[in-house]
C-alpha cells in the first residue's frame, strides 16, 4: 500500500496533516484540492482531558490531564498518555508534527520521560506517539530544561513541517534557567537547533506566536516597548498588547498594530487562508486609531497583515459582552469566534452570561450565533474547524441532548461535533459531572484516517 501525503498550515487549516495509522491509508489532503483516495474516511481530532483513564463516562477522574484522540463521529476514543498521580501533567496546546506520528504537547513530565516519576518544573515539549505510550515516552523531552518553575505554551509547526515556534519562560541564552517574561522561539522540528525571536528578560511580553501562511514570518502579541529602533529588548513594557511580526529568521522585527493605552489591545489570531487578512480580538477604539483609548469590551476585529487597513467587526460596549478565539475554515469562507453578544446580533449590551459561538464571512460584517445559551454559567470554547471545511469541533458545558440553556456549571464540559452552519450538534464525549473538562487547541490538529 503506498502512502503518500500533503502538510497543511497550521494557521490555514489548524494543522490539519496527514495519518499514517496501522492499516490505514494516507490520503491527499492539500488546501487547493483535499484529494482523496478513499471513500471510507474519517476524521481524527485530538484533545487534553482529566477524564476517567479507561474512558468510562463520569467514572474516576484522571490525576491530571491526559491526551486523547477520537474519530468526529464519536468512535475510536483513544487515551494516548497515563498521567499518573505525583507525575508530570500536559498543560497547554497540542499540535501535529509533520508525519503525524507524533503530537507535540508541553507538559511537566519527569526529564525521563515516564509518566510515574515526579515531575518536573519546568513545562517541556514533548513529542507523544499518535498510537499511544502506557508508561511514558522515549527519547526525553525535547529541550530537558530543569530549572524554575516555567511554562512553554502555544506550540505551532510551520507551513512546511521544518519548523516548531513557540513561547517560553527560558533564558534567550538557551541556558537552563528561567525570566520574568515570555520570548516567542523557533526551532527545526526535530528540535536539533533552535533560538529566541524575542530576547527580553525582564520587560515585554511576547506569546502567542503563529505563522504566516507562506511561512516566512512569525505573528504574535507582544506587550514589547512601541518605540523603535526595532529591537530595543527589555525597554519599558507597553501598556496594552500589540501584534508584532517578525521573519522566520530573526530580523525585521515591527509592530503591526500600535495601540498605546492600557485599555487597547490585541490579541487571538487567525489568518485568512491567502493571508490578506488577520482576524484579531482585544479592546481598540471603534476609530481605530492608535492614541484613541481602547473600549471597555473586547471586540472582533481585522487587519491586513501591515496593519495598515484594519476595521472593527462587533461594537459591544458593555464590561460583560466580549469576543475571543477567533478562527477561519480551510476554504476561508467564515471567521468562527465567541462571544456573550446579544443573540440578535446587535452590538449593544448583554442580557446574559452565556458565552455563544458565532460566526461571520469573510470579508462581511453580519454574524449569526450558532450555539443559543442565554443563562449564565454556559460556554462555547476553542471552535476549530476541520479538515473537511464542512464542520468544525468544540467544547460546550451544555447537556448532552444539545438543548440549549441545559447544563452550565453543574455539567461536565465535553467535547461536540457540529456542522459549519451550526446544525448536526452532536456530544464526542459523554461525561455529565462537572468535575470532568475537555481542554481544546485551535491550533490543534485533525486529520483524515482512510480505512
Amino acid at each position: 500500500m503506498r502512502n503518500r501525503g500533503t502538510l497543511l498550515s497550521p494557521t490555514l487549516t489548524l494543522l490539519l496533516a496527514l495519518a499514517l495509522l496501522p492499516g490505514c491509508l494516507v490520503i491527499d489532503t492539500g488546501i487547493a484540492s483535499r484529494r482523496r483516495t478513499s471513500n471510507n474516511c474519517k476524521i481524527r481530532v485530538y484533545f487534553r482531558s482529566n477524564m476517567d483513564i479507561n474512558g468510562t463516562w463520569d467514572g474516576t477522574a484522571a490525576a491530571g490531564s491526559n491526551i486523547w484522540a477520537i474519530y468526529t463521529d464519536g468512535t475510536g476514543l483513544t487515551r494516548l498518555t497515563n498521567v499518573q498521580v505525583g507525575g508530570g501533567v500536559f498543560n497547554s496546546v497540542l499540535t501535529l508534527n509533520y508525519d503525524v506520528s507524533k503530537v507535540f504537547a508541553p507538559g511537566t513530565l519527569n526529564l525521563d520521560g515516564t509518566f510515574a516519576s515526579a515531575a518536573n518544573n519546568f513545562s517541556n515539549i514533548w513529542g507523544v506517539p499518535t498510537t499511544g505510550a502506557t508508561s511514558g515516552i522515549s527519547g526525553g523531552s525535547l529541550q530537558g530544561n530543569s530549572a524554575g518553575a516555567g511554562t512553554i505554551n502555544n506550540v505551532v509547526l510551520s507551513p512546511d513541517g521544518t519548523k516548531i515556534i513557540y513561547d517560553s519562560l527560558e533564558h534567550p541564552n538557551g541556558t537552563n534557567a528561567v525570566v520574568a517574561t515570555r520570548n516567542v522561539w523557533i526551532a527545526s522540528a526535530d528540535f536539533s537547533s533552535r533560538s529566541p525571536l524575542t530576547q527580553n528578560t525582564t520587560a515585554g511580553v511576547s506569546q502567542a506566536p503563529k505563522f504566516s501562511p507562506d511561512g516566512t514570518k512569525v505573528y504574535f502579541q507582544s506587550t514589547m516597548n512601541l518605540t523603535g529602533p526595532y529591537p530595543t529588548w527589555n525597554a519599558a513594557a507597553n501598556t496594552a498588547p500589540n501584534l508584532w511580526v517578525i521573519d522566520v529568521g530573526g530580523t525585521n522585527l515591527a509592530p503591526v498594530s500600535q495601540f498605546a493605552t492600557a485599555t487597547a489591545a490585541a490579541q487571538n489570531l487567525w489568518f485568512t487562508p491567502d493571508g490578506t487578512k488577520i482576524y484579531v480580538t482585544g479592546n481598540p477604539p471603534q476609530d481605530m486609531a492608535w492614541a484613541t483609548a481602547g473600549t471597555t469590551c473586547r471586540n472582533l476585529w481585522v487587519t491586513s497583515p501591515d496593519g495598515v487597513t484594519r476595521s472593527p467587526l462587533t461594537n459591544y460596549t458593555a464590561a460583560s459582552c466580549w469576543a475571543a478565539s477567533p478562527a477561519v475554515d480551510v476554504g476561508g469562507q467564515y471567521v468562527y469566534f465567541v462571544a456573550q453578544g446579544n443573540l440578535d446580533g446587535s452590538d449593544g449590551g448583554v442580557s446574559t452570561g452565556s458565552l455563544n459561538l458565532w460566526r461571520m464571512p469573510v470579508g462581511g460584517t453580519t454574524r449569526e450565533a450558532l450555539t443559543r445559551n442565554t443563562a449564565a454559567s454556559f460556554a462555547a470554547s476553542s471552535p476549530t474547524p476541520l479538515i473537511d471545511g464542512e464542520g468544525m469541533v468544540l467544547s460546550l458545558t451544555n447537556a448532552l441532548t444539545g438543548t440549549w440553556d441545559s447544563g452550565g456549571a453543574t455539567h461536565a464540559r465535553n467535547l461536540w461535533y457540529m456542522k459549519k452552519d451550526g446544525t448536526g450538534l452532536t456530544p464526542l464525549t459523554r461525561n455529565t459531572n462537572a468535575t470532568f473538562t475537555v481542554n481544546l487547541s485551535q491550533n490543534n490538529s485533525s486529520h483524515y484516517v482512510c480505512f
